[in-house]
């Protein structure tokens, strides 16, 4: 499988190359951020696509005969100039900007660049100058203070991985006492938001795209620091993540917190000798039985994201491992159930079925049917126009009533309102004034940041007057699901459909399996009860 991941990258040079600015004597020159240098629609340079430097620089070193960029002198160039115009759009706090000017984000972007500058420096640092090697190393110095003296009011647990994963590579290069005693500290913050079923906070539930993140962030410490129980986490992660393959290829989805659907190969290919767990997920990838979203499928945003991970599973060139006989928990056989109560999950393997339910988000399911290994049911909860709004049960909250009885389970609360806040041309002035005056104090931005994400992503605006719950009664033969509103709601609902409503920037991504088609039930409501009941066989 380690020579699909290079191949994959190869394959997609010119388009990383064609957005980079490799015009001589330009004052941008080394810039990725095609929309700043060239298409001139943003009037700020987006750090998060200088990882691409990191890319360049792996590639130029990999010794393959598939690879024209090996040691190639221009592309040696083209990463020095793009590693030194990185460190020139840093702020003089050590951060950097990725979604508007001033924003002096903390792991993201900041982590994020941080870890492609010290990856970057390792690999060309005998090309450098002394003079270079110093502007480097004073940039690397500023975000490592940085990160360690600030941090996000919204926990994202893969964002407190990313900055232990760039200070340890900062720890490698500056062998700072004080930097270790800070990886040891975000590790014990992390620690504090995990829980002991194997998964780690994602704003305010399970995310299973971001939690396979943070195995394959955490992982790249282990051969440079020993921070206690990180393997122990690493393992529970994997047993949990593994309910969440499903027999169509697909990867977790829209039944958690951030709807992500993606994989790191990294993580697989490091961890494939020792787990067995790793070890099926690798050869299922062989056989093409699991269907990564590559970065070819992902925006020129997020391209340089996914090269540098898909490259360190090449390079690690892990031995071969005879097969193992280990199944996932949908390749099984008998019938069985299973609850994690922490993350609001429950899951039921049928004969010919395989359910798995979020009761934290609404009970929002995906029912696969064995036979044919196909998505047969996929429901992201209620939504509809009621009363004049746009109100949805899907919604990922601790606030969830949910119950569990043996082989009955529920959960309710109130519908919530959806809002699709857009800019127009004067909304969107008057954002960049603030930003440039509030977010030229760090203090100021990590407010206003704050205030942001509480207007698009997690802030809560419940309908007050109208109550939903979910009933899921696993039977016999069958799986029953029984959906009910309480109070006046008049208007059109839909039941049973994929969505995804919360603004999450890796995600929304097609993939093949979005092609089948799940019935959708819709219905006129006229200020009544509402009810609808269900049944799957198993």
């Amino acid at each position: 499988m380690n020579k699909y991941y290079l191949n994959e990258v190869l394959s997609l040079m010119p388009r990383l190359l064609s957005l980079l600015d490799r015009r001589p004597f330009s004052s941008t020159r080394g810039s990725f951020d095609k929309s700043y240098w060239h298409f001139k629609t943003s009037d700020f340079s987006n750090a998060a696509a200088q990882m691409g430097m990191e890319t360049m620089a792996r590639v130029w070193n990999i010794n393959d005969s598939s690879n024209p960029y090996y040691k190639n002198e221009n592309i040696l160039n083209l990463t020095k100039c793009s590693l030194l115009y990185t460190v020139s759009i840093q702020h003089n706090d050590g951060s950097y900007d990725e979604w508007y000017y001033n924003e002096r984000g903390w792991a993201g972007p900041t982590g994020y660049v941080l870890q492609s500058v010290c990856k970057t420096y390792q690999i060309i640092k005998d090309h450098l100058s002394e003079k270079e090697k110093s502007i480097v190393i004073d940039s690397i110095k500023r975000s490592c203070l940085h990160l360690d003296r600030r941090d996000e009011k919204n926990i994202l647990a893969n964002h407190i991985a990313v900055t232990i994963m760039s200070l340890t590579s900062s720890y490698e290069i500056l062998q700072s006492p004080q930097l270790k005693d800070s990886i040891i500290k975000w590790w014990k913050f992390f620690q504090d938001y995990s829980f002991d079923e194997g998964w780690s906070l994602e704003y305010d539930g399970i995310d299973f795209g971001y939690n396979f993140a943070s195995i394959s962030f955490l992982s790249r410490t282990l051969n440079s620091i020993h921070l206690e129980g990180l393997e122990e986490y690493i393992y529970k992660s994997f047993n949990y993540l593994q309910y969440f393959f499903y027999p169509d290829g697909t990867f977790g989805g829209s039944l958690g917190s951030r709807n992500t659907e993606h994989l790191y190969p990294f993580a697989i290919e490091f961890w494939k000798e020792k787990l067995d767990i790793a070890s099926r997920i690798d050869s299922l990838l062989k056989n093409k039985k699991i269907k990564l979203i590559p970065p070819s499928t992902q925006d020129d945003h997020y391209i340089m994201y996914r090269t540098n991970d898909y490259l360190e599973a090449y390079e690690l060139h892990a031995s071969k491992k005879q097969e193992t006989s280990y199944l996932l928990p949908f390749e099984k056989e008998g019938h069985w159930t299973k609850e994690f109560k922490e993350s609001g999950i429950i899951i039921n393997k049928g004969v010919r079925s395989y359910f798995v339910s979020n009761l934290k988000k609404g009970g929002a399911f995906y029912y696969f049917n064995l036979n044919n290994s196909e998505l047969n049911r996929k429901d992201s909860g209620l939504i509809g126009s009621l009363n004049g709004k746009l109100l949805t049960s899907s919604y990922s909250s601790n606030d969830w009533k949910a119950t569990y009885h043996e082989k009955s389970f529920s959960t309710e609360n109130r519908l919530e309102k959806v809002d699709n806040k857009l800019f127009n041309p004067l909304t969107s002035s008057i954002f960049k004034i603030v930003v440039m005056f509030l977010g030229s104090s760090t203090f100021l931005s990590y407010k206003l940041k704050s205030i942001i994400r509480s207007l698009l992503i997690v802030g809560r605006n419940p309908e007050k007057n109208i109550h939903y719950r979910r009933e899921i009664i696993i039977q016999k033969d069958n799986i029953k699901v029984v959906d009910s509103l309480k109070g006046k709601a008049s208007g059109n609902i839909m039941i049973e459909d994929d969505f995804t409503l919360r603004y999450v920037p890796q995600s929304q991504y097609f993939t093949e399996q979005k092609l089948s088609s799940s019935p959708k039930f819709h219905y006129k409501n006229k200020n009544t009860d509402f009810y609808l009941e269900r049944e799957f066989e198993l």
